[in-house]
């Protein structure tokens, strides 16, 4: 059986198959709709990640979202039976089929056991204007843009040698791991970078009712990190949470790629030399030197890594 979620809404029953992506919110384009005024427009999101898991996101909201009573600041990983509570809706998250295929949870020092220390080339991509597209988007069609956002992304990341580590909402966050090559690490993802675009534009082919084109920021950032930790097996530390500043500041230096010194250095210097600008990011005392790309940069640079061939 399919995961799925279990809620009484104005005194009727409704159970709800948990796909890609589940979106809760007071707004009328979320898949369900709390009409409470203490739940948000863009409440919370349900989102499946690797092995068939789903994990609980927040979406900022003024009230919050509980699980089994607690409430939650980081994402959380749902099991069968979860009561997952928003304002005065209980919803039971199901999944019967996972009961038994995961272990406990491990303690600290079992997870500890586990990590490992890898030199790591992380993307991170996010939809722009992802709340307007979805306010103004019906929800039928938004779930089916979603769904091949969430698919094409799945297939470039896996024929790329990458690996998706979560779905957030409307971005994704995967990574390579570098072995004894840097460099390549780096043209996978700046490969994969294009080939998400590339997804974009054939959806807004696909779709040419949206309110707004498809379009996405990127940011890119090679270093260590730990790997496999916790049940997810996902990538954590300071390099994880600089790719996602980066991709954050792809939209206030309006560029579609922002990458750090750590991934642009591997490029040849022409791509980079004179272009370098340091900018502040959020958790870190000193500056963070990147430089910007236009998607039609990035097709360049890859058409004359190809020819250097």
């Amino acid at each position: 059986m399919a995961a799925h979620i279990q809620v009484e809404v104005e005194g009727r029953q409704m159970e709800l198959r948990c796909d890609d992506v589940l979106t809760i919110g007071r707004g009328q384009h979320n898949h369900l709709v709390l009409p409470d005024p203490r739940v948000s427009r863009n409440h919370a999101i349900i989102r499946r990640t690797t092995h068939d898991n789903f994990l609980l996101f927040d979406g900022g909201s003024a009230n919050g979202s509980y699980v089994n009573g607690r409430r939650i600041d980081d994402p959380v990983l749902l099991r069968d039976g979860d009561e997952i509570a928003i304002a005065a809706f209980d919803i039971r998250f199901r999944q019967p089929d996972r009961l038994d295929l995961d272990p406990p949870t491990q303690d600290v020092t079992q997870q500890h056991s586990r990590v490992r220390v890898r030199q790591i080339t992380i993307l991170v991509s996010d939809i722009r204007d992802y709340s307007r597209l979805a306010e103004d988007t019906p929800i039928e069609i938004l779930t089916r843009l979603m769904n091949g956002w969430a698919q094409g992304l799945r297939g470039e990341v896996r024929r790329s040698g990458g690996v998706i580590e979560k779905f957030i909402g409307d971005c994704i966050y995967a990574r390579w791991e570098n072995g004894r090559d840097d460099f390549d690490a780096l043209m996978r993802a700046l490969h994969c970078a294009q080939a998400v675009r590339a997804t974009c534009e054939r959806l807004n082919r696909a779709f040419p009712e949206l309110p707004l084109p498809l379009n996405i920021g990127v940011g890119i950032h090679t270093g260590e990190a730990a790997v496999d930790v916790g049940r997810d097996g996902v990538a954590v530390g300071d390099t994880v949470n600089l790719a996602f500043r980066l991709e954050s500041a792809s939209k206030a230096l309006k560029k579609d790629i922002v990458m750090s010194a750590n991934a642009y250095r591997q490029l040849p210097g022409e791509f980079w030399h004179g272009r370098e600008q340091e900018i502040g990011v959020k958790g870190r005392r000193q500056a963070v030197s990147v430089i910007g790309l236009s998607f039609d940069e990035l097709t360049a640079i890859l058409a004359a890594q190809a020819d250097n061939r």
